[in-house]
């Protein structure tokens, strides 16, 4: 993985910054409800779609027992598993440094994003992101003339037909984001 300095970021031009491909899990669907429970990152490069540096952190809930079980039965989150996780107050403030000046990318951006920026507001860590973001499923709808046969555009769908294996069970967020990296790449190619 190569090292680009924050500095240098800072002064890139739009099109060199570096892409943060983020996915998170949490206990439910609602950011100002339920909490993150799995956090991760892949930094890459926006011309080679290299990996810059990765991060991938299990996050300690402040409310546990606020939870979707549907969610929870995806992810797999539960207290013994968490109780080595890191708080996100740590997880934001790592996050933040790594993708200072860099653009936000996931798949159903809404989603992803809403609870990122929620957390930035709740740890009052500051979001040095650049504003703009990428979708991949807006991509792909962008791209599904180029796919035939595609009825559906959700993860699961695009990796079927990318002959990309999908993701274990329970979910995990590095899992999640290594499934976008290796969609964007073959949109990207199309």
């Amino acid at each position: 993985m190569k090292s680009t300095s924050i500095k240098e970021i800072s002064k890139m031009d739009m099109f060199d910054r570096p892409w943060a491909i983020t996915d998170v899990e949490t206990l439910g669907l609602n950011f100002r409800i339920y909490d993150i429970v799995d956090f991760a990152l892949l930094l890459i490069d926006p011309k080679t779609l290299e990996l810059i540096h990765l991060m991938d952190f299990k996050v300690k809930p402040k409310l546990p027992e606020v939870f979707d079980p549907e969610s929870v039965a995806i992810n797999g989150y539960n207290e013994a598993d968490w109780r080595e996780a890191d708080d996100l107050d740590s997880v934001m403030k790592l996050y933040s440094k790594l993708t200072e000046g860099a653009i936000f990318v996931s798949h159903n951006v809404t989603f992803d994003y809403g609870f990122v920026d929620e957390a930035f507001a709740k740890t009052g860590v500051p979001n040095l992101m650049d504003y703009h973001r990428l979708d991949l499923f807006s991509l792909a709808w962008a791209k599904k003339s180029s796919m035939p046969g595609l009825d559906k555009l959700n993860m699961w769908a695009l990796c079927d037909h990318f002959g990309i294996p999908k993701e274990p069970s329970p979910h995990r967020a590095i899992n999640g984001a290594m499934c976008e990296l290796e969609v964007l790449k073959r949109l990207m190619a199309l």
